[in-house]
């Protein structure tokens, strides 16, 4: 429950209306938090302040400090791809970061970014009830990773961040080589108070009669800015709402080992989400061609599922872009400028207006991406301009497709092995109930040993002339029943040919069950 896990003594702005925005980002300073809850005198709520919010309301005055990368990024806790998920976890609660970067040593002895862990991932792994301790970070990281330079301005980090749907950027330098992390509270933490405080008060001081005309002109640039805000607003929660629908699908497509489930709770989601005619998601064949083998539409007439698809002109013009990452995308197929062949091919399939996003398998032994298959959604009642936000998501959830199905395939190998080994297992304990009951049935005594001349077995003749227990003749106990004028020559039999892997013949006397001496002809 919410309840046994959630901080109860809870750090508060309480609102009055006189407060500015120092105060909210004293609160962050002071208590190292990442939410600031707002509530009225009665201890309601009102809102919720976050980094990301305060961010924005000063990005203006970290552009004019001009300040780089290299002054605020943090030293960054890193793991090997060789080590567990649950070393992760532990170095995250040790240092108190949110995240870790994976790395590899090259030649040069560089520690080299590979892919990331953060907090998010160890809870997903923890729903799919992974066993942490066995999973290696290599074969769960995420990747590609974001970049940075460490003379890289705020400004273009601030960008970056909000392009990417991401809250932190890894700093690598000249050879690739990891130097840092930077997050949204680098970002904050890069704000001089002071500094500020200073700027408004000469902004707010009293201006002269004589400037009157500059401060009309200053003010209908505030409105012109008031109404870029308001525009970024929105845009910010277009991209927040993004955000949370990409979170949601990864979450869902990652709750389920099953790559056909994962791949048609995909395509579903995406129709839904875009309101397209047909999502479907198109898998390439080692002979070039493909097959759609997911779709999601909104009229059966427009269904292509396991159709098998070859377009020659579609092979050698696109392949090669789509291993690269390009996406392809045409909001009118008689307006594009497309070859007849190709353009004939997509209208055979009544399409329209078409997006198509590669999906590209990493593989930690290779440093070029698989091209596995393409996130395709047709639009085939009417034309569509492709919003930048469409394109963008589709690109997002294409990566978490790719993770969805490399878990997915590690999981059907898994399941493949273990079946081969369970049908290994039964086929041997069949094997050894067969030769039980043949031994067990045959009407002479027979014995087993290894090559430690230990014996490991005798039938159940052999025990019935004995009158013993297996346990009692395991090893070397059946020499206890022979005669001791004979123990010491059929023990050199016995040693002298096992040493040199010879076939053996000797007699001796046995002990039977009746306490009598029998003459055993005994083969080996």
């Amino acid at each position: 429950a919410l309840a046994e896990v959630m901080h109860q003594n809870v750090i508060a702005l309480t609102f009055t209306g006189s407060q500015d925005i120092f105060t909210a980002l004293n609160l962050f300073r002071q208590y190292q938090i990442r939410h600031l809850p707002v509530v009225d005198r009665e201890r309601r709520l009102l809102g919720l302040i976050t980094q990301s919010s305060l961010r924005m309301a000063l990005r203006s005055a970290d552009l004019l400090k001009f300040r780089t990368v290299g002054e605020v990024m943090s030293r960054a806790i890193h793991a090997e791809s060789t080590a567990s998920v649950l070393e992760v976890a532990q170095l995250m609660n040790d240092y108190r970061v949110s995240s870790i970067p994976i790395v590899e040593t090259n030649d040069s002895n560089l520690l080299i970014p590979l892919g990331i862990i953060t907090q998010k991932d160890i809870v997903q792994f923890q729903l799919l009830e992974l066993n942490l301790a066995e999973v290696r970070t290599g074969a769960v990281m995420s990747t590609p990773l974001f970049l940075a330079q460490s003379d890289d301005s705020l400004w273009e980090v601030h960008q970056q961040m909000n392009r990417c749907f991401v809250r932190r950027l890894v700093v690598v330098g000249e050879r690739g080589e990891l130097l840092g992390i930077i997050t949204q509270s680098s970002l904050l933490r890069a704000i001089d108070l002071r500094d500020l405080h200073g700027s408004l008060s000469i902004l707010q001081s009293p201006v002269p009669q004589s400037e009157l005309k500059r401060i009309r002109e200053l003010q209908r640039r505030n409105l012109e800015l008031t109404h870029q805000n308001a525009r970024q607003a929105i845009e910010l929660r277009d991209r927040d709402r993004r955000d949370k629908i990409v979170a949601e699908v990864a979450l869902r497509i990652r709750q389920s080992l099953d790559l056909s489930t994962i791949l048609q709770t995909t395509v579903d989601e995406v129709r839904q989400l875009i309101d397209a005619d047909r999502v479907l998601i198109y898998r390439f064949e080692p002979d070039g061609c493909g097959m759609a083998i997911v779709e999601a539409v909104s009229n059966p007439q427009w269904s292509i599922i396991d159709r098998v698809i070859r377009d020659s002109c579609f092979e050698q013009a696109w392949v090669e872009p789509y291993r690269q990452g390009h996406i392809f995308a045409v909001a009118d197929l008689d307006r594009a400028n497309l070859s007849s062949c190709h353009l004939e091919f997509l209208k055979s399939f009544q399409v329209r207006a078409n997006v198509a996003i590669p999906i590209l398998i990493t593989h930690e032994k290779s440093t070029v991406d698989r091209l596995w298959g393409l996130l395709i959604v047709h639009q085939c009642s009417r034309v569509r301009n492709w919003q930048e936000s469409e394109l963008e998501l589709l690109q997002l959830l294409s990566i978490q497709v790719a993770i969805a199905i490399q878990q997915g395939e590690l999981y059907q190998q898994a399941q493949d092995q273990l079946s081969q080994r369970q049908i290994a297992e039964n086929t041997l304990r069949e094997s050894e109930a067969r030769f039980r009951n043949i031994a067990n049935t045959a009407p002479v005594l027979i014995w087993m040993s290894g090559t430690d001349k230990l014996c490991s077995f005798f039938n159940q003749p052999w025990l019935n002339f004995t009158g013993r227990t297996i346990e009692e003749e395991l090893g070397n106990g059946w020499a206890e029943r022979l005669h001791p004028e004979d123990r010491e020559r059929c023990w050199q039999i016995y040693s002298a040919t096992f040493d040199q892997r010879h076939e053996f013949t000797m007699e001796y006397r046995l002990l039977r069950a009746d306490g009598e001496y029998r003459w055993i002809l005994d083969r080996g």
